[in-house]
């Protein structure tokens, strides 16, 4: 069947594109079932010296009751050297697909031939299903899942189910150019031969066959998504890795590099916001204040103005940078008027001057109310003067 010939094609790009680690990757259409493995404790507990360190000490010992924690997290490590060696855009997202407290660990690769692995666990044991391609949707705490995906005239839509803590297959159906060559009718749609578990049906039938197993009216894909850093670190205490920081906001019209200079001087640094828990509690803070009508500088920037790769990072003292995957900041980055998505890394200024734009500040929208990322010149007063005494930065401190 041509929907199986395809698997075999992207098997082999999924286990390049996954192989960060030791460890052999699945099949794409099989699951691995491994035992989950917990980290030994110390032989002695380190002497509680403040408060976070009580917090952290209670986080491990909830992970006992909750072993899904240190297997997943134990997984990933394997898997990636603890992050240093994946993809740049390897995101992480937990779900609840059955109706077991223990959610499902997604890892999405970023590209297409990788595709996404979803982590069941169950009994001590992890299951592990591999996607074609990215898109998946979800019933949550149904237990259904389907891999609705395809390029170029091929599409599919795979439906699994969580049994006993295993993925099971449940129904598959797939539609492509009849013959494999682009057909289109009097209105310009495109026509598809439908199959659907291997018998050819109507557009119509394979509809309601596929919603016979799969609601996809009430299915949901995954909000939030963390780098690597992030998801060890909810895994490991049970909260983001900035929850013990705190931030103070300075309303003072000053250059992106000046900015990040007077944070480091004052003891911290421009606040690098490296999870959505972590931009909430910064704009909660904002608007407690009433600070809403300030633009503030936080600590990203363009990594090409230190010869460092295209692209934006956050700047965290001693740390070196740190990538912004597209899914974790999905929904932050503001639109321009051109309904294009933010970084746009260029713009012109209020005079009419084209500039580069390689700063990140963060700018209320009054239409939307509330605030989005924007990127823009390290002197954003001499591209836009009307801010003039509506700049700021964020400071972020280590506790």
């Amino acid at each position: 069947m041509r929907y199986r010939r395809m698997i075999l094609a992207l098997t082999a790009c999924a286990l390049l594109l996954w192989g960060c680690g030791e460890e052999e990757r699945p099949e794409p259409d099989e699951h691995i079932e491994e035992e989950a493995k917990t980290r030994p404790e110390q032989s002695q507990e380190p002497e509680e010296k403040n408060s976070s360190e009580k917090v952290d000490r209670d986080r491990a010992e909830d992970m006992d009751t909750e072993p899904w924690r240190s297997a997943y997290a134990n997984y990933l490590e394997m898997m990636g050297g603890k992050g240093e060696e994946l993809l740049y855009d390897v995101t992480f997202s937990l779900i609840y697909v059955d109706d077991d407290e223990i959610p499902e660990l997604v890892c999405d690769s970023g590209v297409e031939a990788g595709g996404c692995q979803i982590l069941t666990y169950h009994d001590g044991k992890i299951d592990i299903l591999q996607t074609n391609r990215l898109f998946f949707d979800y019933l949550e705490r149904d237990g259904l899942l389907c891999n609705s995906e395809g390029n170029m005239g091929y599409y599919y839509d795979v439906v699994y189910r969580i049994q006993d803590g295993k993925w099971v297959f449940v129904a598959q159906g797939e539609y492509h150019d009849p013959d494999g060559v682009p057909v289109q009718d009097e209105e310009g749609n495109f026509i598809y031969q439908y199959i659907w578990e291997e018998k050819e049906v109507s557009e119509e039938e394979y509809k309601k066959c596929l919603e016979q197993v799969y609601d996809k009216k009430n299915a949901q894909t995954p909000e939030v998504y963390y780098d690597m850093e992030e998801i060890l670190s909810v895994l490991r205490t049970g909260h983001h890795s900035s929850a013990l920081h705190f931030y103070e906001l300075v309303v003072k019209d000053m250059t992106w590099r000046e900015a990040q200079a007077e944070c480091e001087a004052r003891g911290g640094y421009l606040a690098a916001i490296t999870s959505v828990e972590e931009w909430n509690v910064i704009v909660n803070q904002i608007e407690k204040e009433g600070k809403t009508g300030i633009g503030f500088f936080v600590g990203a920037n363009n990594g090409r103005i230190d010869g460092e790769p295209y692209g934006y990072s956050w700047i965290e003292p001693g740390r070196g940078r740190r990538n912004m995957p597209f899914h974790v900041y999905q929904g932050l980055w503001a639109e321009d008027n051109g309904g294009y998505l933010e970084p746009s890394y260029r713009g012109m200024t209020e005079d009419g001057r084209e500039v580069e734009e390689d700063y990140v500040v963060l700018l209320y929208n009054k239409v939307q109310e509330r605030y989005y990322m924007y990127d823009v010149p390290d002197d954003i007063l001499d591209a836009a003067p009307s801010y003039e005494g509506n700049m700021g930065f964020i400071c972020e401190y280590d506790r």
